[in-house]
C-alpha cells in the first residue's frame, strides 16, 4: 500500500480535486438516494479505530441519488444502479512515472489494494469520470458510462449489453475489455466513440483464467466448431486508433468455441488488430466496418494449426464498406504460418465497391505440382466463373494477383515449421554419409600393416557441409565425431584377415537455410568390421548400428518459438574392394569401389505448435568409385606417406517418404558428388601411426568445403 503522505501529494498534483477533498478523510455516504453528495472518498481506512466497526468501503448510489467529485481508492467499491448517477469521479490511486515504467498490470479484472472499483448496474450512469492507477470500472448490462477517460493502467470492462456514450478515451497503458460471454445475454455492447491509444481486448474472463491456470496455448488447441461459432460482440460508431491495439480472442467452453465479430461504423488512425482463427474450418474473428475506413493498420493472425486439408481454404478477416484503409500483416516478411502453409493477406475488391481482406496461400488460385513425384499432380482448382471479386491484391507487394498463374517455389508455399521438418528428415542421412566417408578399418590408417597382431586406434573427424535440393530442403551441418576401435590380425590360407570392433559418438549442429532456427543431433554408433588382404588385393566389410537423438528449434513467421524432438535408429552395411598398383618403387595407385546401404527407422513426433511429423522407414544406397595415389618418403628418418584420394559417389535412392500433418511429401536425396582428399600417414614408431587428411566434396546437392580427420593407430 502506498504511503499516505506520498499518495496525498500525488493526488494534489495529479488529480483535480477541490480544496475540501485534498486531505484523505475516508468520509463518504453509505447509501446515496434522492440526494446529491459531493467530494466523497470511498475506501477502507487502514487506520480505523480498533474499537469501531470495520468499514467495508462500499457505497450504493440508487434512484434519485447523485455523487459528484468522488474519489474511489483503497479497495473502495461503488455500485451505481436504478437511476443513480456518479459524476466526475476518480477511480484508483495515481501512479508516478517510475511506477508506470517499471511495473505492469497482471490482473485486469480486479483493482490492486491501493485502488478502487465502480460497478455500473442496470439503469446506472457514470459521467465525465476517469480511471487511474490500477482502478476498475465495470459496465454491466443496462449500465452506461459517458465521456470516460481510462488513464495509466486503469481498466474499463463492458459486460455483454453494456453501453458507452460520448467519448471514451483510452491511454497508452490502459485497457478496455469487452466480454464475449453470451451465455446469459446476447445483446451487443454499444460504444459511440472510442479513441484508443492503449489496448482493447474482446475476450471471455473464464477462458482467460483457464488459459493462465493450465498454461493453454492457442496453437495446437483441440476445439470444435459449430454453426453458432460467431457472436457479434460490439457495435462501435467511431473507432480511432492512435497506435492502439485491438485483440479479438474467442470464448472457449471445453472444446466448443465462439469467435467474435466486431462491428465498427467508422474506423480511422493507425494501430494493430489481432485475430484468432481455425482456417481449416473456415472460421475466424472478424472486423466489419459498415461505413468508412481510413488509416494504416497491422494484422496479426493466430491459428490453432489444425490440419488444413485443402490449401484453398480461407476465411475473411476484415470487411469494409468504403474507404482507403490499408491492412498488412505484422512483421517484416508479410506472411503468417498456418499449419503446413505460408499465408498472405489478400485484399479482395468486390463489384459493389466493398473490400475484404482474407488469408490465402500462394497456391490459392494457382496450380502447382505436388512435390511427391509418385503421387497425383494437383490440377488447377475450380474457380467460380461468377467470382464476386473483381480484383485481388497482395497487400505486402501491392501486386494484382487476380489472374496469377505462376508456379511458386515450394519454400515460398510451406510454413517455417514444415520446412524445418522437411530438412530434419534429411539430416541423419547426411550425418551418416559424412561418418562413412572412410570406414574405420586398418587400411585407412596405413597401407603398410604392422607385423603386430593387435591394434587400437582413435579418429577425430570434423565435417562442415551443406545440402540443398533447391526446392524445400536446405541446411548446413557442422559435425564433430570421435571414433575408437580395436582389431586383431589373423593369418588366413590366402593372405591376412583382420576383425575389429568400434564405437563412435558425435554432435552435429544444423542450421536451416530457408527458415530461422537450428537442429541439434547427438549420434552414437557401435559396429564391427573386417579387412582381408591378399597380395595387392583387399576387401573391406562393415556392419554398423547408429542411434540419433535430434531436436528442432525454429520460429513461426510471427516470431513464436517452435520446438520438437525425436529419436531414430539406422543399420548400415558396407563393402569396399580395391587393388594396389605399384607405379614406381615409391609410388602406388589404388583404384577402389565401395557400396554402402543404410536402413533408417521411422520417427513420429509433434512440434510445439501442434504440427505432426512422421518420417517413414527410409533407405540410403551410396556407391563410390575412386583412386588413391600414395608415395613413400622419409623426413629425417621418419617414414611419411602422403596421399591423394579422388572419387565420385552417387546416392541411388530417389524418394523417401515423410508426412506433415498427414500429407505425404517426397524427401529425395538422389545426388552425384565429387570427392577430393589429401593427407599423410606418419610412422612415429614402427608400431605407432599418425594419419591426417583434409578433403573437399562438391555435387549437385551437396558441398563440403571442409572435411578433416586425424587418427592414431597403435599396434602391439
Amino acid at each position: 500500500m502506498m504511503k499516505r503522505t506520498v499518495l496525498a501529494t500525488a493526488i494534489c498534483s495529479a488529480v483535480t480535486l477541490n480544496t475540501a477533498s485534498a486531505a484523505i478523510t475516508y468520509v463518504y455516504d453509505k447509501v446515496v438516494e434522492n440526494e446529491t453528495v459531493y467530494d466523497n472518498q470511498v475506501g477502507i481506512n487502514p487506520n480505523h479505530n480498533p474499537n469501531a466497526p470495520i468499514d467495508n468501503g462500499a457505497q450504493d448510489i440508487r434512484e434519485g441519488g447523485k455523487s459528484v467529485n468522488s474519489w474511489i481508492f483503497d479497495r473502495g467499491t461503488v455500485t451505481v444502479s436504478d437511476g443513480g448517477i456518479l459524476d466526475k469521479a476518480k477511480v484508483g490511486a495515481p501512479r508516478t512515472a517510475d511506477e508506470l515504467n517499471n511495473t505492469s498490470r497482471q490482473n485486469l479484472y480486479l483493482p490492486s489494494s491501493a485502488d478502487g472499483q465502480v460497478d455500473i448496474m442496470d439503469g446506472g450512469l457514470v459521467t465525465d469520470s476517469q480511471v487511474m492507477g490500477k482502478g476498475n470500472i465495470n459496465v454491466h448490462e443496462g449500465g452506461t458510462a459517458s465521456n470516460t477517460s481510462i488513464n495509466q493502467m486503469g481498466v474499463l470492462r463492458f459486460n455483454v449489453g453494456g453501453k458507452s456514450t460520448g467519448a471514451l478515451n483510452v491511454g497508452r497503458q490502459a485497457f478496455v475489455i469487452i466480454d464475449n460471454d453470451n451465455f446469459y445475454n446476447s445483446d451487443n455492447t454499444l460504444i459511440e466513440e472510442m479513441n484508443l491509444s492503449g489496448n482493447l481486448y474482446v475476450q471471455d474472463m473464464s477462458t482467460e483464467r483457464n488459459n493462465d491456470l493450465f498454461g493453454f496455448e492457442w496453437e495446437g488447441r483441440d476445439i470444435a466448431v459449430d454453426a453458432a461459432s460467431v457472436f457479434q460482440v460490439a457495435n462501435i460508431d467511431n473507432l480511432n486508433l492512435n497506435n492502439g491495439s485491438v485483440s479479438l480472442k474467442p470464448k472457449i467452453d471445453n472444446k466448443n468455441m465462439v469467435f467474435n465479430q466486431l462491428v465498427v461504423k467508422n474506423l480511422s488512425g493507425q494501430g494493430t488488430f489481432s485475430f484468432h482463427s481455425q482456417i481449416a474450418d473456415d472460421v475466424s474473428d472478424k472486423l466489419v466496418v459498415t461505413n468508412n475506413a481510413t488509416g494504416d493498420f497491422k494484422v496479426n493472425v493466430y491459428d490453432t494449426g489444425k490440419d488444413i486439408i485443402d490449401p484453398d481454404e480461407t476465411v475473411e478477416l476484415i470487411e469494409i464498406n468504403k474507404g482507403d484503409a490499408e491492412f498488412k500483416l505484422a512483421g517484416n516478411n508479410g506472411v503468417v504460418d498456418l499449419g503446413l502453409y505460408k499465408y498472405r493477406l489478400i485484399k479482395g475488391v468486390k463489384s459493389n465497391g466493398k473490400s475484404t481482406w482474407y488469408l490465402a496461400t500462394q497456391a490459392d488460385h494457382i496450380p502447382y505440382p505436388d512435390i511427391d513425384p509418385d503421387g497425383e499432380t494437383q490440377g488447377e482448382p475450380e474457380i467460380d466463373k461468377n467470382d464476386k471479386y473483381v480484383q485481388e491484391i497482395d497487400t505486402e507487394t501491392g501486386k494484382d494477383i487476380s489472374h496469377d498463374t505462376g508456379t511458386p517455389a515450394l519454400r515460398d508455399v510451406l510454413s517455417n515449421s514444415a520446412l524445418a521438418g522437411l530438412s530434419m528428415a534429411s539430416v541423419n542421412r547426411h550425418i551418416l554419409n559424412s561418418e562413412n566417408l572412410s570406414g574405420p578399418s586398418r587400411r585407412y590408417i596405413t597401407d603398410k600393416r604392422s607385423d603386430k597382431k593387435y591394434g587400437m586406434w582413435m579418429n577425430y573427424r570434423y565435417d562442415k557441409s551443406k545440402f540443398s535440393d533447391n526446392r524445400g530442403v536446405a541446411f548446413k551441418n557442422s559435425m564433430n565425431l570421435v571414433e575408437i576401435g580395436y582389431d586383431k590380425l589373423n593369418q588366413a590360407r590366402f593372405g591376412e584377415i583382420t576383425f575389429g570392433l568400434f564405437t563412435s559418438t558425435g554432435k552435429t549442429k544444423t542450421k536451416f537455410d530457408y527458415v530461422t532456427g537450428q537442429g541439434n543431433t547427438d549420434s552414437f554408433a557401435i559396429g564391427g568390421y573386417t579387412h582381408w588382404q591378399y597380395q595387392d588385393w583387399y576387401v573391406d566389410g562393415m556392419l554398423k548400428g547408429s542411434h540419433f537423438k535430434n531436436s528442432l528449434h525454429t520460429q513461426s513467421s510471427g516470431g513464436g518459438a517452435v520446438n520438437g524432438s525425436f529419436k531414430q535408429n539406422a543399420l548400415t552395411v558396407s563393402s569396399e574392394t580395391g587393388k594396389k598398383l605399384q607405379i614406381t618403387p615409391q609410388v602406388s595407385l589404388t583404384p577402389y569401389g565401395r557400396m554402402s546401404y543404410s536402413r533408417f527407422s521411422q520417427a513420429k513426433y509433434p512440434l510445439s505448435n501442434g504440427m505432426d511429423i512422421h518420417e517413414f522407414n527410409s533407405d540410403s544406397a551410396v556407391g563410390e568409385l575412386g583412386s588413391r595415389l600414395t608415395m613413400d618418403t622419409h623426413i629425417n628418418d621418419i617414414k611419411v606417406k602422403p596421399f591423394i584420394n579422388v572419387g565420385v559417389s552417387r546416392e541411388f535412392v530417389k524418394n523417401n517418404k515423410m508426412a506433415l500433418n498427414n500429407k505425404v511429401f517426397s524427401n529425395g536425396n538422389e545426388s552425384v558428388t565429387g570427392k577430393y582428399q589429401m593427407g599423410a600417414t606418419v610412422a612415429l614408431t614402427p608400431d605407432t601411426m599418425l594419419s591426417a587428411s583434409l578433403g573437399y566434396r562438391h555435387g549437385d546437392k551437396i558441398e563440403s568445403p571442409v572435411s578433416a580427420y586425424i587418427g592414431l593407430k597403435v599396434s602391439f
